[in-house]
């Protein structure tokens, strides 16, 4: 019988040290952590700063995602006179905005471009 051949030994010792200095979904920074100027919320992200906390409180096991979408929902349900305060609240949080930021001017950030091609395939097909 011939001898079976065993896995070959990992030789590239730098490949093992980054495997372990280098923890995977580390990251770099939290939210809030730079200094550009944020955006003044809008009157769904004023009343859905509480309202997602209160869901939460209902339920923890619910996935952020879920609330997000549940809050959305809850939203679209709600009347003029329901949403009128956090709508009041919205303008008054711009108004601080413009005073505090005058030469604010909103510059969305570009999209990440994504490693696969396929959505771009596609599209040139069309």
């Amino acid at each position: 019988t011939s001898p079976r051949a065993s896995p070959a030994p990992i030789n590239n010792e730098e490949e093992q040290v980054d495997a372990v200095q280098k923890p995977k979904n580390v990251r770099k920074r939290k939210r809030g952590d730079d200094d550009r100027v944020r955006r003044p919320m809008n009157a769904f992200m004023v009343w859905s700063k509480d309202a997602r906390k209160e869901l939460a409180k209902q339920d923890p096991s619910v996935h952020n995602a879920d609330l997000s979408k549940k809050l959305g929902e809850l939203w679209k349900l709600m009347s003029e006179e329901e949403k009128r305060p956090y709508v009041e609240k919205s303008e008054s949080l711009r108004a601080i905005h413009r005073r505090e930021h005058p030469d604010y001017k909103y510059q969305p950030r570009k999209p990440r471009k994504s490693d696969s091609t396929s959505s771009q395939d596609s599209s040139a097909t069309g």
